[in-house]
């Protein structure tokens, strides 16, 4: 039933009922998502249903953000914005590596390097290039990849202006400017520019060449120098010649003769007898012109 209303006084409705609602039998009774009761509002005031809280949480007066580096390094000096951080770059310096590799017994210092390492083992190579499919180990290798497609080379050389899409390509080309060779030989103390270089030397002294040419039974050291040999046979088979100079027209089976070739256009020598000075345009005939100086001694 409505409510009385007094003389003079418009009839007051309200959002909520002051009883609640009786429910019929068997029914069973009707949960509101809004409160039983109504807040209390002052006379003519319209009352404010927010889901927001009416005043902003409060910070203690003790508590500060972490909005600065306030973990530092005692050794170096290096700060971090949480102690977790500062504990792993620690080991930098402890050299301590707790977390091991159950495979192989390889140590790291961050477990997150435990994990990459151990998709060597498993074969799993979760990075894939949109281009070509080719996978990739790591995420860093496929950015290195992707620049293949792009030709992007944002690391130049200071000296020559070389450019290069790898930073560490460009460290070891610099080599070559500095004389810097920081990979020796055990076996001779051969020094080299290159780590690739130097295993490629120390199998001249184990004399390993495990991959034979099933034609011929030569052997080589790397399975990229017997398809080489293989491809080079094939074309001295057929008569097949797919190196040709844009000068002259003439063609080669190899395409180390032919950038030989060209230096008879170009009139270049780069390699020069520290003897005499004498310079040649390939290797083979400064290599021969050398022992000439050796037979002298």
């Amino acid at each position: 039933e409505p409510q009385t209303v007094r003389d003079g006084a418009g009839p007051s409705y309200s959002s909520y009922p002051e009883e609640p609602q009786t429910v019929r039998d068997g029914a069973g009774p009707s949960y509101s998502s809004y409160p039983e009761e109504p807040q209390t509002v002052r006379d003519g005031a319209v009352p404010s249903y927010s889901s927001y809280p009416e005043e902003p949480q409060t910070v203690r007066d003790s508590a500060v953000l972490p909005t600065d580096k306030r973990f530092s390094c005692t050794e170096c000096g290096k700060c971090f914005r949480f102690k977790s951080g500062l504990n792993v770059h620690k080991r930098s310096h402890t050299g301590e590596k707790p977390h091991s590799c159950p495979e192989c017994g390889k140590c790291f210092s961050r477990k997150f390097n435990l994990y990459t390492h151990q998709r060597l083992h498993t074969g799993e190579k979760p990075f894939s290039c949109s281009e070509c499919e080719k996978c990739f180990v790591h995420k860093s290798h496929l950015f290195l990849h992707q620049r293949i497609h792009t030709g992007k080379k944002p690391y130049s050389c200071f000296e020559c202006g070389k450019c290069f899409s790898a930073k560490s390509s460009l460290y070891t080309h610099q080599r070559s400017h500095t004389g810097e060779k920081p990979y020796s030989c055990s076996e001779c103390g051969k020094y080299f520019i290159k780590k690739s270089m130097l295993t490629k030397h120390q199998r001249s002294h184990m004399e390993e060449k495990p991959y034979s040419c099933s034609e011929y039974g030569k052997c080589f050291s790397y399975n990229s120098h017997l398809f080489t040999h293989q491809r080079l046979q094939m074309r001295l088979h057929t008569g097949e010649k797919p190196h040709s100079c844009a000068e002259c027209g003439k063609c080669f089976v190899k395409n180390s003769l032919l950038v030989t070739h060209r230096r008879s256009h170009t009139g270049e020598k780069p390699f020069c007898c520290p003897e005499c000075g004498k310079c040649f345009s390939d290797k083979y005939s400064f290599f021969k012109h050398q022992k000439s100086h050796m037979a002298e001694k």
